[in-house]
């Protein structure tokens, strides 16, 4: 089924790129909206005009006026959906869940497994969100608030999106478990955490009346405050060298000494010191020693400004022996 759909995916990206729509699209969907975003606050500000417009109870009556959808209507197309994902899950199940096991479905690479169906998995999700934010938008609202029918529905919906959220994960996660970490392996698992607990809000919202919209973008902006603060090269480098260590994951040495940041200076020095392989010692070794160069060469120039200083260049320096 991944096979299937990722193929026909393939042929409607690649008429895209043909016509040449990603870019022009992504420049209008982008920049039209962004300046006339700018020009109108520009212009109400000059002139003071429409500075009563945009309130609360304006905001209010132009939401009733999109909700004239009849409840049925929406939740015909969304049990159908719904159903769809259950006969998914019944007729891939094993394929699905072996991950949660630490078992690697037959015929399959660590890496195909991890990477097949994870962006038909964005995809799914997106039409999910699309789905749910439509209905909120434009269903009508009884007496009872919103039909009892589509929070059961969006309940649903929003149950079957974590549990393929939670599908890709521990297929990444096995992947990680051989492998170890990347940068691109580790935004994807920061990805997969900020998207399930989204989700799992919009879930819950279904169940209770909360405001969903500010605990959403708090998750996103402190997902993202968590990932900027937490190091991640060193997070990678410590992950990947434990790993080795512990005899559990290989040794990827020109990886930790080219493909990461200063971050990862004090992890190849463990190796040097501690890798019981030789061969993985001595080229730690070289690595550092080419870094060291490098810091003496740095420290031949000109004086570095006070603003480049940052802590993980300093540890780097001294785990280096510079």
């Amino acid at each position: 089924a991944d096979e299937t759909f990722a193929a026909a995916a393939d042929h409607v990206v690649t008429l895209l790129e043909r016509l040449n729509l990603f870019s022009i699209g992504g420049k209008l969907i982008v920049g039209i909206p962004v300046a006339v975003g700018i020009f109108a606050q520009w212009y109400a500000h000059s002139r003071r005009h429409a500075t009563a417009t945009l309130t609360r109870d304006s905001m209010s009556r132009g939401a009733a006026a999109l909700r004239r959808i009849q409840p049925l209507a929406l939740a015909a197309p969304t049990a159908v959906l719904c159903l769809v994902y259950l006969g998914f899950f019944a007729a891939m199940g094993t394929y699905l869940f072996s991950g949660f096991a630490g078992v690697l479905p037959a015929g399959y690479t660590y890496a195909d497994y991890a990477r097949q169906g994870f962006f038909q998995l964005a995809i799914v999700s997106i039409i999910n969100a699309a789905v749910l934010g439509f209905t909120a938008a434009t269903v009508r609202r009884g007496q009872n608030g919103y039909p009892r029918s589509l929070r059961v529905l969006g309940a649903v919906l929003s149950v079957q999106t974590l549990a393929l959220i939670a599908v890709s994960a521990s297929k990444m996660l096995l992947y990680v478990d051989a492998y170890g970490l990347t940068e691109l392996r580790l935004y994807t698992l920061w990805y997969l955490v900020v998207a399930f607990v989204v989700v799992g809000f919009v879930g819950a919202r279904h169940v209770r009346r909360f405001a969903v919209d500010r605990a959403v973008i708090v998750t996103v902006l402190a997902g993202f405050l968590v990932l900027a603060f937490s190091n991640p090269d060193g997070l990678i480098a410590r992950y990947n060298t434990d790993g080795y260590l512990a005899g559990t994951q290989p040794a990827d040495v020109a990886y930790l000494s080219t493909g990461l940041s200063d971050a990862a200076v004090p992890h190849l020095a463990r190796l040097a010191d501690q890798a019981p392989d030789p061969a993985v010692a001595q080229q730690a070794a070289t690595a550092l020693q080419s870094y060291r160069d490098g810091c003496f060469a740095a420290d031949g120039a000109s004086a570095v400004p006070w603003t480049a200083w940052n802590w993980q260049t300093q540890t780097a320096r001294q785990a280096a022996g510079c």
